[in-house]
C-alpha cells in the first residue's frame, strides 16, 4: 500500500483525514476539518482549514472553507448557507 507523504516540519491539527499517497510540503498546516483526497499534494506552508482537497488535486496558499479540485479551487461562501 501506498501510504501518505507528511513532511516532518508540517503541523497536523485533527481532525483531519489523509488519503493514500497524499504529499503534504513542509510548513504546511492541515486542519481542523480538513480532508485531503488520494495522490493530493498541499504545497509547503499552505493552510486548509475546514477545507476538501479531492484526488489528485494541488493546494496552496491559505484555504478556509474551500474545495480544491485537479482544475480549480472553490471558496463556500458562508451567507449562502440556509437561514432558519
Amino acid at each position: 500500500s501506498v501510504t501518505a507523504h507528511i513532511d516532518s516540519t508540517a503541523v497536523i491539527r485533527h481532525p483531519v483525514k489523509i488519503g493514500e499517497g497524499a504529499r503534504i510540503g513542509a510548513g504546511a498546516v492541515i486542519g481542523p476539518r480538513a480532508v485531503v483526497g488520494r495522490r493530493a499534494i498541499v504545497e509547503s506552508n499552505a493552510t486548509l482549514v475546514d477545507t476538501v482537497v479531492w484526488p489528485c488535486a494541488r493546494a496552496c496558499g491559505d484555504l478556509n472553507r474551500a474545495i480544491v479540485t485537479p482544475n480549480d479551487a472553490v471558496m463556500i461562501d458562508e451567507s449562502a448557507q440556509k437561514r432558519e
